[in-house]
């Protein structure tokens, strides 16, 4: 069951999404266009600003969570972008081969796709320690 804490914590956890997203693309352009950097080192490097702005994001504003528990936290992180790394590849991939040869279209179901298994896995696992304390202060 979706509680209002939830949907709360999912609200916000778009909203950074959403920011990570304006964030990425514009350090795309800027490394590809400005810099005139190969699309591959454009790519990683506005990938690695997003990631690392997603963690910061999340971690004080999504979860709520002031504990100086880094450690545990980038772990779970870094295990949750690898993972959607091979989701995306994989969606892009089935999208691209199987259903339209369409790049917007796989980045909108890969997106789909690791946004619902990142919310699922850093809420339930990577903050689940947490889970009180964000509820407490949302609610």
């Amino acid at each position: 069951m979706f509680i209002r804490s939830d949907f709360k914590i999912f609200s916000r956890f778009l909203l950074v999404g959403g920011t990570v997203f304006i964030i990425h693309t514009s350090m795309l352009w800027f490394f590809k266009r400005a810099l005139q950097l190969n699309n591959i080192i454009s790519s990683i490097a506005a990938y690695l600003i997003g990631a690392i702005n997603h963690f910061f994001m999340n971690n004080f504003f999504t979860f709520n969570d002031s504990n100086a528990i880094y450690k545990r936290r980038v772990l779970g992180y870094i295990v949750v972008v690898l993972c959607n790394f091979i989701l995306n590849t994989l969606a892009v991939n089935i999208v691209l081969k199987y259903i339209a040869d369409n790049v917007l279209l796989s980045t909108v179901v890969s997106t789909a796709t690791t946004t619902c298994f990142s919310f699922l896995v850093l809420s339930k696992i990577v903050y689940a320690n947490n889970n009180g304390n964000f509820k407490r202060k949302l609610g």
